[in-house]
């Protein structure tokens, strides 16, 4: 049986083969519910997981979005990078 304590600000680890096992993530729910045998720790469906469309824009920076330009400028001179480094290793 695994064992934790509870902290002074009422907070209780739980331990690392019971998140792996129930597939407890940071931000997953769980509910608690009193039994007969005592308190029953469960999970409220697995950790939120959201694709890319979901995500488009929650992290903000200052600054421009790549253009087409910008990225294919990149890639030339990561390529013009990487003949110059096979060309010296000769």
């Amino acid at each position: 049986m695994d064992t934790s304590k509870v902290s002074s600000k009422w907070q209780v680890v739980i331990p690392r083969q019971v998140r792996e096992a129930e597939h407890i993530r940071v931000g997953s729910e769980v509910a608690f519910e009193r039994t007969a045998e005592g308190i029953l720790l469960r999970p409220v469906g697995a950790g939120k997981r959201i694709g890319p469309e979901e995500g488009y824009g929650i992290l903000k920076t200052r600054r421009r979005a790549a253009t087409d330009a910008d990225i294919a400028r990149s890639v030339r001179a990561a390529a013009v990078r990487n003949e110059h480094k096979r060309k010296a290793s000769r």
